[in-house]
């Protein structure tokens, strides 16, 4: 399987890399172009957050894009994206970004594959196309590689991060979950679930691992910059965040009614932290992170439709609980067909030119109760997050 993974995953990547170069050469430019034009500055001594700089870096890399003056051009990252980015912005543009479809594909797949591996073990692995199915048939997948986006590489380091975890390799597992906070917003709920989970089994190595990845994070950005860290200050407060609309459901109610302070109805599901942190041990890792990311991302301050990549894993749980028959008869056809109506409405979606964010905030709440409903009958017992040691992709890898 593993052989075969890899050799689609390339192909596919240089496939795409290459028709996109010839008949459509802005392909996963119109949003890497921002990471990339700010790691450049950044490496090149420039100040990666001032928009003058990094608009007149993106026209002149990157001329098929139309980018006007009122357009947003900074990052609303942290810096430690930046040092993560520092290898392609080493790179020319036109060859960086096809270099970026090839890794945003091998780090979409490459998680799901590891959770099918993981959750399935040695059984029903030449079904392996189906975790490929659902990977790349997701219409948001689709839109996240079209933009260049980076919510692939949070799926990655979320599902590693657990992986870690479980082997109890507690300083890496830190540094690698302090590393999806490239995208804050998407993974507080999950951060603090293992926030509370780390200090009620004495796990302090996480957190600690954690800090380090921080503090280093900071002195490694100060070289290159030493204001960085209050320039990004700055900047954060200044951007529109609240005026772009974004698919959650406070962007929805705030297109509508006009009342913004839905933007921050996230901050009520703080307290659920605590009842998910005690859900590990019965449900294991899987299921636990896959309920918080379902509950907290339509409801959190901002978000869009490609950040809707981290649902795959609970996609791919919900298949092996049908394929391994862990689901009543009528459960399962109803999860089943759940999955592929949101699936098909969703690409329906995707035809309507102009169609803002905000429509776009159902689809969690979609998964959400189809997950809930095939959880609540599934008579499989805790499968550990499906994370079995002995047979993790990464391990292989």
């Amino acid at each position: 399987m593993r052989t075969k993974a890899w050799f689609f995953i390339i192909s596919l990547g240089l496939i795409l890399a290459i028709i996109s170069h010839v008949y459509a050469p802005t392909i996963g430019s119109s949003d890497f172009i921002r990471y990339w034009s700010a790691s450049r500055l950044l490496i090149t001594g420039g100040n990666p957050y001032d928009g003058e700089s990094l608009r007149t870096l993106q026209r002149v890399n990157c001329p098929g894009l139309r980018i006007y003056e009122k357009d947003v051009a900074e990052t609303w990252n942290p810096p430690w994206l930046l040092l993560i980015m520092i290898p392609l912005a080493i790179l020319p543009f036109y060859l960086a970004v096809r270099l970026w479809i090839i890794l945003n594909i091998f780090l979409t797949i490459m998680p799901l594959l590891a959770v099918w591996r993981m959750a399935m073990k040695s059984r029903y692995q030449s079904l392996f196309p189906l975790v490929l199915g659902a990977g790349v048939l997701f219409g948001n997948t689709l839109i996240l590689i079209q933009m260049g986006q980076i919510s692939s590489l949070i799926l990655t380091l979320l599902i590693l991060s657990i992986f870690l975890i479980q082997k109890e390799k507690d300083w890496l597992s830190g540094a690698t979950l302090f590393l999806t906070t490239i995208k804050p917003h998407l993974v507080f709920l999950v951060l603090l679930v293992v926030l509370v989970w780390s200090i009620r089994e004495r796990r302090f190595k996480i957190l600690a691992g954690m800090i380090i990845t921080c503090l280093l994070s900071f002195f490694i950005a100060g070289i290159f910059f030493p204001d960085l860290l209050t320039l990004y200050k700055k900047n954060i407060f200044h951007l529109p965040y609240f005026e772009i609309y974004s698919s959650t459901l406070g962007s929805f109610i705030s297109s509508f009614m006009g009342i913004k302070v839905f933007h921050y109805v996230g901050v009520l599901l703080l307290p659920l932290a605590f009842p998910l942190s005690r859900l590990i041990s019965k449900e294991g890792w899987l299921t636990t992170i896959n309920l918080a990311l379902l509950i907290s991302i339509p409801l959190s301050p901002y978000g869009f439709c490609f950040d809707h990549v981290l649902f795959l894993p609970a996609v791919i749980e919900m298949i092996t609980w049908i394929i391994k028959r862990e689901l009543p008869i009528s459960v399962a056809w109803g999860t089943g067909t759940g999955i592929m109506v949101t699936y098909g409405i969703l690409f329906w979606m995707m035809t309507i030119r102009g169609l803002p964010y905000y429509w776009f905030f159902w689809i969690a709440f979609a998964l959400l109760i189809i997950y809930v409903m095939a959880w609540r009958y599934h008579h499989g017992g805790s499968q550990e997050a499906g994370f079995e040691r002995n047979h993790s992709c990464f391990e292989r890898s």
